[in-house]
């Protein structure tokens, strides 16, 4: 039996623009999802998916003929579909897998499912590493996307990702980020998922002189994120990240919508409009603002990132 367990993912900055080149600040979460591969003699491929309290997310067998799939159940979920176009795309890539029997493949889920770490990226690296294929060609085929997840599934440390012209070769730097006021950096879950696809179409209807400028600030801003000595500092550049993207896609920032009144920094991660944010404190009983608004799924940097 083969296993492979890949992290889930922080976009800390480059939201969007990391879509056209703009040097993006990414953390692995120490949540991730576990993948079991097991060779079988049958001609398919057994399927299961766990949440995260080992209860079943999915399953289906899928019959083997040619490098084709075809499943034992009707009608087939989304993800029923979705895990199809994968796993032929790979098959097709490397019909060396299917030569002699099938697969019994588990995957469980370290994190809910909804808290947009990674569900999907994590099954693509773990499924191309398997395979053996590169992940990038496999995410360009399947989901699409930036690709800076996929850099966050097998890191041990944070990354500075940056897309290049070829689409299968990002440039993946793992850099030293752990500032000394981690104690005082929240992440709290919004209570609602973000469609990272709907995210993205959104941006890419913007006229492209509107990207580039904002790709322009997000290198600026994640250099400053860097470089912050003081937790004034960081929030300064936290606060700009928010301006930046607010005005570039004609939206209130989080803390606008949802948290007017909170005395210090909120910073959306990802999409705007769900998951997680990034939420800055002076001591650890600021987190009563959230927990009395019910938000109770929360984490602290160092419980949360790798």
């Amino acid at each position: 039996m083969q296993q492979i367990r890949a992290n889930g993912k922080i976009l800390l900055s480059g939201e969007y623009g990391v879509l056209d080149g703009a040097q993006s600040l990414a953390l692995p979460t120490q949540l991730g999802q576990i993948f079991r591969f097991e060779k079988i003699n049958e001609p398919e491929i057994q399927w299961k998916s766990l949440f995260a309290d080992n209860s079943l997310w999915f399953e289906v067998i899928f019959k083997l003929e040619n490098n084709q799939l075809f499943e034992q159940i009707t009608p087939a979920t989304s993800e029923i579909i979705r895990l199809k176009e994968i796993l032929e795309f790979i098959f097709n890539k490397n019909p060396d897998l299917t030569q002699t029997g099938g697969y019994k493949i588990t995957s469980q889920l370290e994190f809910d499912k909804d808290w947009g770490l990674g569900s999907s990226s994590t099954l693509i690296y773990a499924l191309s590493k398997w395979a053996g294929i590169n992940a990038y060609e496999l995410l360009e085929n399947t989901f699409g996307g930036s690709g800076y997840d996929l850099a966050c599934a097998d890191a041990s440390t944070a990354i500075l990702y940056k897309k290049t012209s070829h689409p299968y070769t990002p440039n993946v730097q793992p850099i030293h980020f752990t500032p000394h006021f981690k104690e005082q950096l929240f992440f709290v879950y919004l209570n609602e998922k973000k469609n990272s696809r709907e995210a993205i179409a959104h941006y890419q209807q913007l006229e492209k002189n509107q990207r580039m400028h904002l790709i322009e600030a997000q290198n600026r801003i994640t250099q400053n994120l860097l470089t912050a000595q003081t937790l004034t500092d960081f929030e300064a550049a936290l606060e700009k990240s928010e301006s930046v993207l607010s005005r570039v896609l004609d939206i209130k920032t989080v803390k606008e919508e949802r948290f007017k009144d909170y005395p210090y920094t909120i910073k959306s991660l990802g999409g705007w409009g769900g998951d997680f944010v990034l939420v800055t404190t002076r001591k650890a009983k600021d987190m009563d603002y959230f927990i009395h608004q019910g938000y109770t799924n929360y984490f602290s940097f160092q419980d949360f990132i790798k």
